[in-house]
This record gives structure tokens, sequence and C-alpha cells, in this order.
């Protein structure tokens, strides 16, 4: 569901919930995003391609240009929760939680359970926690560590700075 007045900038835009939801939750606008840490918004989440196996792990990785560093957000009105999906391929890969702290990305199943589904948690000046509707785990920079490859995970939310993120809208 595409908010249609929105403008490709290159912030996050929101769209206002009903009265009925939580009310710390933002729905973001359907577009193309980068999701950067805001450890240093230079490095954002990626899917791993460097692998043939699935599911794909989720890592921190330069901004370079690529599909793997762009992410599809989508609102599900039905189920009051967003899907993110990577771009890197024809195979359309959601972003889910496969235990207590593992993530994912992989191939859309054809039903979503609440493993796929996230909430924005509005972190002020256009950042964002990003919550598993699943287990309420937010995802997490693992260690706070800034270098290349480092884990993507799900982790208590603990209001750390590996915990918040900045969307970059990249394109509608």
């Amino acid at each position: 569901m595409r908010d249609k007045t929105a403008q490709d900038t290159d912030e996050a835009s929101e769209r206002k919930r009903g009265d009925d939801q939580d009310p710390n939750a933002k729905v973001i606008v359907e577009g193309l995003y980068k999701i950067a840490t805001n450890l240093n918004h230079g490095l954002t989440i990626q899917m791993d391609t460097n692998s043939m196996a699935e599911p794909r792990i989720i890592t921190l990785w330069p901004d370079n240009g690529t599909l793997q560093n762009l992410w599809r957000i989508t609102y599900e009105t039905e189920f009051s929760a967003h899907i993110i999906t990577n771009q890197h391929n024809v195979k359309e890969r959601s972003i889910f939680v496969a235990n207590e702290h593992d993530v994912f990305a992989a191939q859309r199943p054809i039903l979503f359970r609440p493993q796929h589904f996230w909430d924005f948690e509005t972190a002020g000046s256009g950042l964002y926690v990003i919550k598993s509707k699943h287990n309420g785990r937010v995802l997490d920079v693992r260690g706070s560590n800034t270098g290349t490859g480092t884990l993507i995970i799900a982790w208590p939310y603990g209001g750390t700075t590996n915990q918040v993120f900045k969307l970059v809208r990249v394109g509608s």
C-alpha cells in the first residue's frame, strides 16, 4: 500500500497509524531503502551473497551501491506490520527471525508468519529501532562492531546505538 503523496527523498517517510496501534510504532511509506546503522551511517545492512546457502545471513557492509544493500519496505495492513525484502535478485527474500537471535533473509513464503513481520519505532531525528513482531527483539549490530561482515542479530531492546538504524529512501 503506497502513499501517493510521498516524495522520493533521502529520508524515510511515515504515515499515521490508526489509534488502535502501538503509539511508538510508525508506518513507513512503501519504497526502496538503504538501512544504515547509527554506529556509522556509511555502513548498511546487506544480504550476504558470498554463499549459496539458504537462508542468507544479514551482515553489516559498506554502502557499495549494490542490490544486496537495497531493501523494499512494505506495510501489510492485514497484519499491522512491515515486511523487509531484499532486492538482490528475482527471488524475493524477506528478513525473518529464525530463533531467539538469528536473523536471515529467505525466499518469501507463500504465507507470511510472525517471524517475517516488523515494527519501526521512532528513535528521534529520523532514526528507528526495528522490532520483530514475533518475539519483540530488535535488529542489533552484534557487539557494536563496525567491521565489514558483522552479523545483524535480534536482541532484547537495550536502548543502545547498535540497535538504532537510519532509513535512507532511494526509490519508490
